[in-house]
């Protein structure tokens, strides 16, 4: 088969695309593409007369952006965090409701009554709204290591990172049954392939909540990026026998 020299990590073609994109009707998937184009996100292209879609850089810096799980912050993280503390509510916010959510929503971890832990760095969201709007109501602390305290019990917890990791595992495995019989060059069956439908959205469903550095407290745990490679591993054998450009 040929495919695009970069199609391993980041080309797909219409008929995966038309997969991926079932529940659109085949003009909502042509205006999705059309937009995703305009903006600079995928490029469409031509080998020997099949169409693909290629994601672009400024596609991946999106999705890095949108989606936590994918950053390459999270391989060279060694458990830095920032804490931010609430000290005495503004007159906009009496109850520091808005700021609450607003952190929750970044899925900061919530250590105690007005003290919630961010990995990394808190974001450049809430730094503007905090400069804008909570000047002298809360404090920020940046933090190398836990002294003391269960770090890895309180985040798994706080940030459901078992279920998380559950469900990729859950996932992997039934992308390995189906690519048993791929490796064996078994041609899947039309009710095999429609399996992977619910396996994508299963994926789609957790990554959205992955905050992408579970690895670091479970090490030997799958990952986004990992189940991603998978998913289009089988995605390119699904269709290998309708695809092949020899």
């Amino acid at each position: 088969m040929l495919y695009p020299a970069h199609h391993k990590n980041f080309s797909l073609n219409y008929q995966q695309i038309e997969l991926l994109l079932n529940d659109l009707s085949p003009g909502g998937r042509r205006s999705l593409l059309h937009h995703l184009e305009k903006e600079g996100y995928i490029l469409r292209e031509n080998l020997l007369g099949q169409s693909w879609i290629t994601i672009t850089g400024q596609g991946k810096r999106q999705c890095k952006r949108l989606f936590p799980a994918f950053s390459d912050h999270w391989q060279a993280w060694q458990g830095e965090w920032e804490l931010l503390v609430f000290l005495s509510a503004p007159k906009n916010d009496p109850q520091f409701r808005y700021l609450r959510n607003l952190l929750l929503e970044e899925r900061a971890v919530f250590l105690s009554r007005g003290v919630y832990a961010v990995p990394g760095k808190l974001s450049e969201k809430v730094l503007a709204v905090v400069e804008s709007l909570y000047q002298r109501a809360v404090a920020v602390f940046a933090i190398s290591e836990w002294k003391f305290g269960s770090e890895q019990e309180i985040v798994i917890e706080q940030l459901g990172l078992t279920d998380i990791i559950e469900a990729y595992s859950g996932i992997s495995r039934e992308i390995r049954e189906l690519l048993e019989n791929c490796d064996k060059n078994v041609r899947l069956t039309n009710q095999q392939k429609l399996l992977f439908i619910p396996v994508f959205d299963r994926f789609w469903e957790n990554v959205t909540m992955d905050t992408g550095f579970a690895r670091y407290y479970v090490p030997n745990a799958p990952t986004a990026a990992d189940m991603l490679s998978q998913l289009q591993k089988l995605l390119f054998c699904m269709y290998a026998d309708n695809n092949s450009l020899i």
